[in-house]
């Protein structure tokens, strides 16, 4: 009986990382930068080429699914786009 519960928990710890990693490589096929679209078109390549460093988007798929991965472990589930404020359990009670 346990060997069936923890094959199954296995299992879908795999399916949860199969499909975060799907997710996080389907949102790169998207088409135009990001860094183009958060800081506009008057922004210079100077300044993208710094947000893409900032955000990770100069490391290749498996560093940034690692570091996303390891932060949502530890609890750093990253930084609001609009509001610049960490997202995660701790900031949803500073809020309030």
């Amino acid at each position: 009986m346990r060997l069936t519960w923890w094959s199954r928990a296995g299992r879908s710890l795999l399916v949860l990382i199969v499909i975060a990693a799907l997710t996080c490589q389907l949102a790169l096929l998207l088409p135009g930068d990001p860094a183009l679209i958060l800081l506009g078109q008057e922004s210079t390549e100077a300044q993208r080429a710094a947000l893409r460093s900032t955000l990770g988007l100069d490391q290749d798929f498996f560093t940034r699914f690692l570091d996303w991965s390891g932060g949502v472990l530890t609890g750093d589930w990253g930084t609001s786009f609009s509001s610049g404020r960490p997202l995660g359990a701790t900031s949803l009670t500073r809020s309030r």
